[in-house]
C-alpha cells in the first residue's frame, strides 16, 4: 500500500498550536481538518484573508434585493389589486347593509303604525260585539218566553174544548196577548 501522505507543510509553532486547538474543538485530527479547511475554501470561493466576508455579504445583499424585488412584484401585481377589489366590495356591502336596513326601518314603522290602527278598530269593534252578544241573548230569551206564552194558549184552549164561550176564548186571547206585549 502506497502512503498518500507526502506533501509536507511547514509553519510556525504559534500555527501549529491554533491548528490543533481547532483539531481538538471540532474532535478532528489536524491533518483531517486541514484537508476540510481545503475543501471549505475550495467549495466556498472564499478568500481566507477577507475577514469581512465580502463575498458572503454581497450573496446576502443580492438575495435580499431579489427578495424585495420579488415582493415589490407581488405586490403591484397581487396584492394592490386584491386589496382594491376588497375595498370595493366592501363598500358594496355596506351599501347593500344600508339600503337594507332602511327598508327594514321603514316597514318596521309602517307594521307599528298599521297594528295601533288595527288596535284602535278592534277598540271600536269590541263595544258592538258585546252589544250584538246581548242582544243575541236576549233574543234568545225572548224566543223561549214567547213559547211558554204560545204553550200555556195551546193548553188553555185545549183545556176550553170545543163548546166553550166565545167569552172564555177571548179572554185566553187576551191574556196571552198581554203576556207578549209584556216582553
Amino acid at each position: 500500500m502506497e502512503d498518500l501522505n507526502i506533501k509536507t507543510i511547514r509553519f510556525t509553532v504559534e500555527t501549529d498550536a491554533k491548528l490543533t486547538k481547532l483539531a481538538d474543538k471540532y474532535g478532528r485530527s489536524k491533518v483531517l481538518f486541514f484537508k476540510l479547511m481545503v475543501d471549505y475554501f475550495y467549495r466556498t470561493k472564499k478568500d481566507p484573508t477577507d475577514v469581512n466576508d465580502e463575498l458572503l455579504k454581497n450573496a446576502i445583499i443580492k438575495g435580499t434585493h431579489n427578495l424585495t424585488g420579488f415582493i415589490k412584484t407581488q405586490e403591484q401585481t397581487l396584492l394592490i389589486p386584491m386589496k382594491l377589489d376588497v375595498d370595493r366590495m366592501i363598500g358594496s356591502q355596506q351599501k347593500i347593509l344600508d339600503c337594507f336596513n332602511a327598508q327594514i326601518l321603514e316597514h318596521n314603522r309602517q307594521s307599528g303604525l298599521q297594528q295601533t290602527e288595527m288596535l284602535g278598530k278592534l277598540k271600536q269593534i269590541e263595544p258592538f260585539l258585546k252589544l250584538i252578544g246581548q242582544q243575541l241573548q236576549s233574543k234568545e230569551q225572548l224566543k223561549s218566553r214567547a213559547l211558554l206564552i204560545l204553550e200555556d194558549y195551546h193548553k188553555g184552549r185545549e183545556q176550553l174544548g170545543l163548546m166553550a164561550s166565545a167569552k172564555d176564548r177571548e179572554d185566553l186571547l187576551k191574556k196571552a196577548r198581554e203576556r207578549i206585549n209584556s216582553l
